[in-house]
């Protein structure tokens, strides 16, 4: 299975930076879950699903027990579209 890149927008970025501003823990988690992403979107460390009504179109994939990253994928990329905690992102 070939690696997939990531690319996300300022709006991810900003708020990634806001949920692991002063938490070096969540920091490397969240990191190690991207690079999971990267070589597998549905490795079963990250309960990948995929989510309904007017976010069908993407996936969640979790970071710790509250916190998610939404994101959507093809062949060749993952586009992270937003992190948060669950009722953030949803």
């Amino acid at each position: 299975m070939k690696k997939r890149e990531i690319l996300y927008d300022n709006s991810f970025h900003k708020q990634f930076k806001k949920i692991i501003k002063n938490n070096k823990e969540l920091e490397e988690k969240s990191i190690k879950v991207l690079e999971i992403l990267k070589e597998n979107v549905f490795d079963s460390k990250l309960s990948t699903h995929k989510l309904s009504g007017e976010l069908k179109k993407y996936y969640s994939a979790k970071v710790t027990f509250d916190i998610r990253v939404l994101f959507y994928f093809d062949d060749e990329y993952i586009y992270l579209i937003d992190i948060g905690n669950h009722n953030d992102v949803y």
